[in-house]
């Protein structure tokens, strides 16, 4: 079984040993950031005084230290590919209801960033923890909205964990085949007005859900480490499958 070039027996090894590589960090992860779009003063006046607002509104979070977050980009087989899951999260939750993200939380005193990323994907999907592994870690991305910085734990099954999402965090549960994020056609870019700010927004499209934010940009960096992995492959003189229309 193959994936993205990558023979499915052989991908844990491969990523945990990618993982300990240097990483493509930000510039990775900016392929999939939202960004304001440029204004002109005489035409979009009002969005330019809506920002002005925003600032006086929303206190700066500049020497603040960033609240700690772990999350779980658990990687499984199934269906002789690559798959990961994501949630959507309850609407009834006080921050970002109803948005999908991969499960994670905030890291408990005492806590290590891989305890934390376990415990939550325990918690929220019912995976339990001793069936596991730990691969590594991607490049913390620091959210500005929110003052969160987020560890990224890239996880592997050897089985499809049956999971059981907790009704009082988790909406629904998306199963994605990998290869369907390299596809040219999941990726698109929307313009959004929040807050009375334009901003250009890059978004997976997936089952019919949008993936934008740090979650796009924390699979962002993921897909690019898998690319790398695909060049280890073929050092390695190893069977490949063909990648077509890669987003990026």
């Amino acid at each position: 079984m193959e994936t993205v070039g990558i023979p499915i027996g052989a991908f844990a090894e491969l990523m945990s040993h990618q993982l300990k590589a240097r990483l493509p960090g930000q510039e990775a992860q900016s392929l999939m950031a939202p960004r304001p779009q440029r204004l002109d003063p005489l035409s979009d006046r009002d969005a330019l005084n809506a920002r002005d607002v925003r600032r006086e509104r929303d206190p700066p979070t500049e020497g603040k230290a960033p609240a700690k977050a772990a999350v779980l980009l658990l990687v499984y087989p199934h269906k002789q590919q690559l798959y990961t899951v994501l949630t959507q999260r309850a609407a009834h939750l006080a921050s970002h209801s109803s948005q999908v993200s991969l499960p994670g939380g905030r890291i408990g005193k005492g806590e290590s960033v891989e305890q934390a990323a376990l415990r939550e994907a325990e918690e929220e999907l019912g995976v339990s923890r001793e069936y596991v592994k730990i691969l590594g870690r991607l490049t913390p991305l620091l959210v500005f909205s929110s003052n969160h910085l987020i560890h990224p734990v890239v996880g592997w099954t050897v089985n499809k964990p049956a999971f059981i999402p907790n009704p009082q965090e988790v909406e629904e549960i998306l199963e994605i085949p990998v290869n369907s994020l390299l596809e040219r056609k999941t990726v698109r870019r929307e313009t959004w007005n929040q807050r009375g700010i334009k901003r250009e927004v890059p978004i997976f499209l997936i089952q019919g859900y949008k993936v934008w934010g740090a979650t796009a940009m924390v699979l962002s960096e993921f897909i690019c480490v898998l690319r790398s992995l695909t060049q280890v492959t073929k050092s390695r003189k190893l069977p490949l499958v063909t990648r077509r229309n890669s987003a990026f």
